[in-house]
């Protein structure tokens, strides 16, 4: 399992950079092939120039070699590539960027692609060897993400080791483009991703993903250690609303946070699921021979319980497997944890052996209140929905209350079924 190192330090003078060679452009054409470092390091030049390929498609034609020195990123903020570019199952290797700490431009934005924006893609890309050193958004594949149309198929292997001070990913830090999907990122023994400075958000593919309807599909992160001071997660540092994480795996990695605020998790970091506008999906994704820790505690779910700023998100994200929707409500699944409001009318959760919940008909026996034999799947329901001389009755099992007030306005009773148990925690009843 991937233990968390030490920066690598080079030895010997500073790596040289590649000679820009843009013979290969020509303005009235839409498609180019590039099969050299010099060719790939003349694309930079000329999007960094202002030039965004908007319209036009990158191949690589050969597996190409950049032997260390130091790359300068391909695109950055206010030249951003716009373009497509299909690396056509080759490969790169030896991608290095050396840069500071310090919040700067130059130490901002670094990767294969410095910054990209709408309608690019990245495609059909292996990475192998990766070596970056800076600040802000750093991820092999492409720094900010800032927006575009998909990142697929793209793979990150060989000797790893990715630091920066925020938002830091496996394939991007940081942005909102629109799907990525069959990425993968896998080391070598002692290969990490790494937040200094109690720097955060933080992931395994995914450092900080924007807010809407974006996801993040059948991704592999493998011998990886993943660390920042929180907001950290496998996948991705955090959870945003109208988010979706499905079909991913981490293997053999560990995720670790300095501080436990509530915001690490086995698969995503922050839960920031707003009903308002739609909770965060995590679906189908599976953790193998992976640990998660914050500070001194043991993190075993797969999101955190808690938003950026550490308070506990009363909405949390649906986290679950073979989850199905009918009209934007579940009628069907496995859940591990999920907002009520989530589920189909007339539905609620049974808890299984092993912790998790199945989703099942709401009955008298498995809701949490009962009026007159009409079953309620939770307190703050059956206590709305109550008339003057009503008997609330709730059923034995522990009930999470939200902290904020339930209302009583009418001349009710409320009970415990028999002389079983039911626990409130965290409900004030006014």
């Amino acid at each position: 399992m991937a233990a968390v190192p030490e920066r690598m330090v080079k030895a010997g003078p500073e790596p040289e950079a590649w000679e820009p060679d843009t013979s290969w452009y020509d303005e009235e054409k839409s498609e180019f092939t590039l099969d050299t470092a010099g060719e790939l390091a003349g694309l930079a030049q000329l999007v960094n120039g202002g030039n965004s390929f908007s319209g036009k498609t990158i191949t690589l034609g050969a597996d190409i070699d950049l032997e260390g020195k130091e790359w300068t990123p391909i695109g950055k903020s206010g030249a951003t590539f716009n373009g497509i570019f299909d690396g056509d199952n080759k490969k790169i290797s030896n991608l290095t960027i050396t840069r500071d700490l310090a919040n700067e431009a130059e130490n901002n934005r670094l990767g294969l692609f410095g910054m990209i924006n709408s309608p690019a893609a990245i495609k059909n890309l292996t990475i192998e060897n990766v070596d970056i050193n800076g600040s802000l958004y750093i991820g092999a594949v492409v720094g900010d993400g800032y927006t575009g149309s998909a990142i697929e198929n793209c793979h990150v292997t060989g000797n790893l080791a990715i630091d920066g001070w925020w938002y830091i990913g496996g394939i991007s830090g940081n942005g909102y483009v629109t799907k990525v999907s069959g990425c993968s990122v896998s080391g070598n023994e002692g290969s990490y991703i790494k937040a200094n400075n109690n720097g955060s958000y933080v992931g395994g593919i995914w450092g900080y993903r924007g807010e809407g309807n974006q996801t993040i599909s059948d991704c592999t992160v493998e011998n990886i250690a993943i660390s920042g001071y929180d907001r950290t997660g496998g996948i991705s540092g955090i959870a945003q609303y109208q988010n979706t994480i499905e079909g991913c795996k981490i293997i053999s990695s560990t995720v670790t946070t300095s501080e436990n605020y509530g915001n690490t998790g086995l698969i995503a970091g922050a839960d920031l699921s707003n009903t308002s506008y739609a909770v965060a999906k995590i679906l189908n994704c599976e953790v193998e021979d992976t640990t998660a820790t914050a500070g001194d505690e043991e993190v075993t779910t797969k999101v955190g319980p808690a938003k950026n700023d550490g308070t506990l998100n009363p909405t949390p994200a649906t986290v679950g497997t073979d989850v199905k929707y009918e009209n934007g409500k579940i009628t069907e699944g496995t859940l591990e944890q999920v907002t009520r409001s989530e589920l189909a009318e007339g539905l609620t959760l049974e808890e299984k052996e092993d912790g998790t919940y199945e989703v099942a008909e709401l009955t008298t026996e498995n809701a949490a209140a009962v009026i007159d034999n009409q079953p309620y799947a939770t307190i703050e329901e059956a206590i709305g929905a109550a008339e003057d001389g009503d008997t609330v009755t709730i059923n034995p099992g522990t009930y999470q209350g939200s902290g904020e007030e339930i209302q009583v306005t009418k001349a009710i009773t409320i009970e415990g079924a028999g002389d079983r148990a039911s626990t409130l925690n965290n409900m004030v009843f006014n």
